[in-house]
C-alpha cells in the first residue's frame, strides 16, 4: 500500500515536470503579455488574408495593403509590400485560402524581438476542406523600444522558406511572401 502511494507520488511530479518543461521550451523566455499580443497579431493577420481572398481581389493597390496590414507590420516590411505586392497577391488569387495560423512556439530572440513559429493552414475555397499546412515563420519586434509590448511583424517566410525546427528547407529565404 506504502509502495503504491509512492509510485503514485513519483508519477504525478514526472508529469508535472514534464508538462512545465514543454511550456517553458514552447514559449522560452516570453511573458504572458507578449504572448497574448503575439497570438493577437498571427489571428489578426491570418483573418485579414483571409477577407482579401474570399473578396477574390484581383489586384491589391498600396492604400488596401496600408489599410488591411498598416497596424501589424513594420514600416520597412509594408513598403516593401506597397512597392511590389506580387506575392500577396499570388497568394490570395489561389484556389485555396487561408484559414488561420497555429502557433507552435514563440522564442525571444533579444530584447524586442520575439520568433514566433507555427503552420499556416489552407483551406479549400469552395467547401473549407483542409487542404494542406504549412511551415510559417515571423520575427515580431516592438514598434517603440519603450513601450514593452507594441509587436508588430519584421519578417515573414512560409512554406519550403520557412526556417521551421531549427532546418532551412532551402538557403533562400523569402521575406515578403506571406
Amino acid at each position: 500500500m506504502k509502495r503504491k502511494l509512492i509510485i503514485a507520488i513519483v508519477v504525478v511530479f514526472v508529469v508535472i515536470a514534464i508538462f512545465v518543461g514543454f511550456n517553458f521550451f514552447r514559449f522560452r523566455g516570453v511573458s504572458s503579455a507578449e504572448k497574448q499580443r503575439a497570438f493577437l497579431i498571427a489571428s489578426s493577420f491570418g483573418e485579414e488574408l483571409q477577407e482579401l481572398s474570399k473578396n477574390g481581389s484581383i489586384s491589391i493597390d498600396s492604400k488596401t495593403i496600408r489599410e488591411k496590414f498598416g497596424l501589424l507590420l513594420t514600416q520597412r516590411l509594408l513598403i516593401e509590400w506597397m512597392d511590389d505586392p506580387k506575392d500577396l497577391v499570388a497568394l490570395i488569387n489561389s484556389t485555396y485560402s487561408p484559414s488561420k495560423i497555429e502557433i507552435s512556439s514563440l522564442e525571444k530572440i533579444d530584447t524586442s524581438t520575439i520568433k514566433l513559429k507555427g503552420k499556416i493552414l489552407w483551406v479549400n475555397k469552395t467547401n473549407n476542406r483542409l487542404i494542406k499546412k504549412e511551415p510559417v515563420v515571423m520575427l515580431l519586434k516592438r514598434k517603440d523600444p519603450e513601450e514593452q509590448y507594441s509587436l508588430v511583424i519584421h519578417k515573414i517566410w512560409h512554406n519550403e522558406y520557412a526556417f521551421y525546427d531549427g532546418k532551412f528547407a532551402k538557403q533562400r529565404i523569402l521575406s515578403c511572401l506571406l
